[in-house]
């Protein structure tokens, strides 16, 4: 039985989700994706999906992703957090980096998504690793809409 990561990806673009998960799945990384599109969804997934890791985006309509850092924070401290974006200004990277961000992808380069996930699951200040068993060894690389 393999070890399945469980993400959360909050971005209010499902072509941007869509994209992150074909890249996943390319890269035959083995996971369950949970997608949240509003702040409520995020709010809902953080509490009840138990992600291992949180990919998101940084400009919402109504918030920059310094809130959902923040909420990750909150209910979830020891879980990675990546922003997966467009550009953000170097210092705006590093202060998200100061502020418990794991790690920046740009959503130009998403090749490098995969190597970045598997780097901040294996860092060891990480608490939390993934502890959700795969049936029969199965591989999730499915976008379930669970929300």
């Amino acid at each position: 039985m393999g070890i399945q990561v469980r993400i959360l990806i909050f971005d209010d673009d499902a072509t941007d989700v869509e994209l992150m998960r074909r890249q996943l799945r390319r890269q035959k990384f083995d996971c369950l994706i949970q997608y949240a599109a509003t702040e409520g969804e995020y709010l809902k997934a953080l509490r009840e999906f138990s992600p291992d890791l949180i990919l998101s985006d940084y400009k919402f309509p109504l918030h920059s992703g310094l809130f959902s850092l923040k909420m990750a924070r909150e209910v979830c401290p020891a879980v990675p957090f990546i922003f997966v974006s467009g550009v953000l200004e170097d210092d705006l990277a590093g202060e998200l980096l100061k502020q418990g961000a794991r790690a920046y992808v740009s959503k130009s380069r998403l090749e490098q998504l995969v190597t970045t996930v598997q780097s901040a699951l294996l860092e060891p200040n990480v608490q939390k690793q993934p502890t959700h068993p795969m049936p029969n060894g199965a591989s999730s690389n499915s976008l379930p809409a669970q929300l």
